[in-house]
């Protein structure tokens, strides 16, 4: 199975790189910018292809590795070209294989399948992505091979609904991008209290490492601790009056959050105060 990259940016270089380490026939790229794509193949040992004709002809699976809002631009163009039996793959989080629309008519198959992984460089991410989950959503002719394939690397590969590919990419956002907005707040807080910025990133980094670790080897239920835990109602109330605006809205709705995983973990224990007066705080 011959594999082409369209796009050689982050994600096209560390999947392809990822590929060709674990002896997948990677063609080759072809990209906006030819020295990208001769840097691509450079990097793994591939071909820089002059023009589309040329990668899809080499091609049996085709990787558009494009920021998003190029994908449907590069399809436009693909689904000009002789695409029989070809299975068209992109790599968005947001997007779904509906983007390759009429690809029947092409006689190609279409798919998504995204890395849940932060990429963040071109030349080191590749050698994270054996501890990556790969989630696969399309066509159902080679949906289970392509899912097959993906996880002889190694990789758990679930298969997901398109309907489902926002709401999916919403719960990858959230644990990766929205966790620094936590994180810059939390130095904010602490730059506040006399810690200048390398002190508070590197005061809270053991919380977060623990944190993580624990979830991962305990689950989020008893990785749990800190004032809702303890139902802590006076302790919350004196947080919520340090802050101001948003950031007490902010602080209001995570412990609404939490304050269910607290009652799980403690069935016994009375959250009645607590409840009562984050009602009261709106």
């Amino acid at each position: 199975m011959k594999v082409g990259f369209i796009g050689a940016g982050k994600v096209g270089c560390s999947l392809g790189k990822y590929l060709v380490t674990h002896g997948v026939d990677v063609v080759g790229y072809l990209s906006k910018h030819h020295s990208s794509a001769e840097q691509a193949a450079h990097f793994t040992g591939t071909r820089a292809f002059d023009s589309l004709e040329q990668v899809v002809q080499a091609s049996d699976i085709l990787f558009i590795t494009t920021p998003d809002h190029a994908i449907p631009l590069v399809w436009e163009e693909l689904r000009k070209l002789p695409l029989a039996k070809k299975c068209i793959c992109h790599c968005s989080g947001s997007l779904s294989s509906a983007v390759f629309h009429s690809r029947r008519q092409c006689g190609a198959y279409g798919y998504s399948i995204h890395p849940l992984f932060a990429i963040w460089d071109k030349e080191h991410s590749y050698e994270a992505l054996a501890h990556a989950v790969f989630t696969v959503e399309g066509d159902p002719e080679h949906l289970t091979d392509l899912q097959a394939w993906l996880e002889r690397l190694g990789n758990s590969v679930p298969v997901i609904s398109a309907s489902k590919k926002s709401l999916y990419h919403c719960a990858a956002v959230t644990v990766s991008n929205h966790v620094l907005a936590l994180v810059q707040t939390a130095m904010e807080m602490l730059q506040e209290c006399g810690f200048d910025a390398q002190d508070a990133q590197q005061a809270l980094f053991p919380l977060l490492e623990n944190n993580v670790k624990t979830i991962l080897e305990h689950g989020v239920e008893k990785a749990l601790t800190g004032p809702v835990e303890r139902g802590d109602a006076d302790t919350v109330r004196s947080h919520l009056e340090s802050l101001s605006g948003k950031d007490a809205a902010l602080y209001q709705n995570l412990c609404a959050r939490l304050l269910p995983i607290a009652q799980k973990k403690h069935p016994q224990r009375n959250y009645t105060k607590l409840q009562t007066m984050m009602e009261e705080w709106k």
